[in-house]
């Protein structure tokens, strides 16, 4: 009815553009007066859920689902003002970063049919994504990483799945640049 992915379906509902209710079995069930009602709607210039200006927004690129309910469980114990949105397609997420540019991007480097070392090449020297915070968690060895070259040096590079207190000191850094909104360091090198 909507014509947009359950991804953003939960979006939506989290960011209470939708109305929703928990049901029996954990799952948030969705009221049908609040999908019609979204429906009849002019809709909004990008189609993305309006999101707080508050709310840092992360994305989480991993073709795990267990990996992406891991850290769906973990940010919601970091803060209520994060709104994470999950892809286990590369290229889902980067049609929705072309419409909204996350804060935090969170990726594994076995992505499949990318090269994750131009992807990350090419997202830290776009000036667009200057303010964008990158970081890897993974299960590839240093020596694979390093075998590819080195990585733009403010991209972190964890363990997979990344545990809380690390994207807890994450998501503290992602606030204080989303208030400081540095240059790029791309911009800074010319």
């Amino acid at each position: 009815m909507l014509g947009v992915t359950v991804v953003e379906v939960e979006a939506m509902v989290e960011a209470g553009a939708l109305e929703s209710w928990p049901g029996a079995d954990g799952r948030k069930l969705i009221l049908s007066h609040s999908v019609r009602a979204k429906c009849s709607q002019d809709p909004a210039p990008t189609d993305i859920p309006r999101i707080d200006t508050g709310r840092l927004l992360v994305y989480v690129i991993d073709d795990s689902h267990e990996v992406l309910q891991h850290y769906r469980e973990q940010f919601s114990k970091v803060s209520r003002d994060i709104l994470v949105m999950q892809f286990d397609s590369v290229f889902d997420a980067f049609l929705r970063i072309g419409k909204r540019k996350p804060h935090l991007l969170i990726l594994d480097l076995r992505l499949l049919a990318v090269d994750w070392y131009t992807l990350i090449w090419s997202l830290w020297r776009n000036p667009e994504m200057h303010s964008l915070k990158i970081v890897v968690g993974t299960e590839m060895s240093e020596n694979i990483i390093a075998s590819r070259g080195a990585l733009p040096p403010e991209v972190q590079v964890f363990c997979k799945p990344i545990p809380l207190d690390v994207l807890a000191s994450i998501v503290v850094a992602s606030s204080r640049q989303l208030i400081r909104a540095p240059a790029s360091p791309f911009l800074k090198e010319r």
